[in-house]
């Protein structure tokens, strides 16, 4: 776990969890592209339940999960 730590700690980009020698690289400005994003679900279920709680005290304390109906 230590190595492991190690390695993420100087090998992998914060942001994105790359390569740092990639997507840091500066000759690789622009080289990038994106596709459509996508939805996750289970982040969008709780984003809707917390709207009835956004006047509670405290909301941010307020802890949240999600579970699959199948």
């Amino acid at each position: 776990m230590v190595a492991l730590a190690a390695y993420e700690d100087e090998e992998l980009c914060p942001v994105c969890g790359g390569p740092k020698s990639v997507c840091q690289a500066p000759e690789n400005e622009g080289r990038f592209e994106t596709g459509p994003p996508v939805r996750c679900h289970v982040t969008t279920a709780i984003s809707q339940a917390q709207e009835a709680y956004k006047d509670a005290r405290a909301p941010r304390a307020l802890m949240w999960g999600a579970r699959f109906k199948g």
